[in-house]
């Protein structure tokens, strides 16, 4: 009768310690499994995160203004190419030292305008060529010839009152993003200036400024 008593207690203790020990599995296993979703989870929320700042990244910019942005990227582009053209092309040191400052500036308006474009959304990159009429203006200067410093003129004369134009509609726009419009209004005064410079240009006497070899003197500066 004692050993029977012996057995089922021996039975009931192993029984009790294999269960304990399933019991034990089976919570470690519960314990991995959501381990493992909670770091899917994390995971997941990261990806979210970044695909959510790249959204609010392309927000950053209206309509309006990646409309100004284009323009005016490819309008510093014509402006630094026709310069390089009257450096080669011009027999005016007037139109010349025009030229050279014109290069000077609009690279430098394009790099602040690329600054303010990285600060506000990172992802937005700015066209490198010109639009299709700025290629046409920049054709008309290369086949100009011996009517080089005229045609200059009546171009630069005509795309500054155009940037101008431009910066003043974006400025007074209520869509415009504040980082990009102290560019833009930065940039007012200097176009105003270069359009005033513009004007006061030889047109030229029919062989690329001939008798208006200048110094250059206060356009030039």
């Amino acid at each position: 009768m004692r050993k029977s008593r012996w057995l089922i207690g021996l039975a009931l203790s192993a029984a009790l310690t294999a269960s304990a020990q399933a019991t034990d599995l089976h919570f470690s296993a519960l314990a991995k499994l959501q381990q493992n979703n909670q770091n899917q989870g994390n995971q997941g929320n990261q990806g979210n995160q970044g695909n959510q700042a790249t959204q609010n990244s392309a927000r950053a910019l209206t309509l309006t203004d990646r409309a100004f942005i284009m323009k005016m990227a490819m309008g510093n582009n014509y402006e630094i190419a026709a310069a390089q053209l009257a450096l080669n092309a011009s027999g005016s040191n007037e139109v010349k030292n025009f030229a050279q400052h014109m290069m000077d500036d609009h690279t430098k308006m394009g790099q602040q305008l690329q600054n303010a474009v990285k600060n506000v959304a990172p992802d937005q990159t700015l066209p490198q060529g010109t639009s299709a009429r700025h290629q046409r203006l920049l054709d008309r200067l290369k086949n100009a010839g011996n009517r080089f410093d005229a045609e200059y003129k009546a171009q630069q004369v005509i795309v500054h009152k155009e940037t101008l134009a431009l910066l003043q509609r974006y400025i007074a726009s209520p869509h415009a993003n504040a980082t990009i419009k102290a560019v833009a209004q930065n940039a007012v005064p200097v176009v105003t200036m270069h359009l005033e410079m513009a004007q006061q240009l030889p047109a030229g006497t029919g062989n690329n400024g001939g008798g208006n070899n200048s110094s250059g003197g206060g356009n030039g500066q």
